[in-house]
């Protein structure tokens, strides 16, 4: 008879560096932490923010990196972090480099199925904000043209 081994696997966040921001659970204090992250890079990229109960931001992670004006996300990747850390909250962030902090139909589709696919998880997705290098930002849920609860 043949035997087969199974392998053990272990998941764990590590930390690549820190970001310096302003202290309190605030969307003003997340956006600060986008902003620092995500200015100074050429090409989109897709943050997720990891939120405590008392929703201050204990982490995040970078999951995605595209080109000048798209980025492709997986859901997976946006709530495996989550996972491992522990947290039960998060917020999206992504930046648009050309400037346009507008939200496209595929940022507000793709915020859609992350706010399904937390229900599913019982992860809250709570916000998702763009950021542009010229300090501008859009906090989607500040806007009509899509529901985050």
């Amino acid at each position: 008879m043949l035997t087969q081994e199974v392998p053990l696997y272990r998941l764990e966040l590590v930390r690549e560096r820190s970001i310096p921001f302003k202290k309190g659970a605030t969307t003003e204090q997340r956006v600060e932490i986008l902003h620092n992250l995500l200015d100074r890079c050429p090409v989109e990229e897709f943050v997720v923010l990891y939120i405590d109960s008392d929703a201050n931001v204990v982490g995040c992670e970078k999951i995605a990196s595209g080109n000048v004006n798209s980025v492709q996300v997986i859901l997976t990747k946006i709530f495996r972090g989550a996972i491992v850390a522990c947290v039960n909250k998060i917020v999206l962030g992504h930046n648009h480099p050309t400037g346009n902090a507008t939200p496209s139909v595929e940022d507000i589709f793709l915020t859609e199925k992350a706010i399904e696919a937390g229900m599913l998880l019982k992860i809250d997705v709570m916000d998702h904000i763009i950021v542009c290098p010229d300090g501008s930002h859009t906090v989607m849920s500040e806007h009509p043209y899509i529901t985050i609860e």
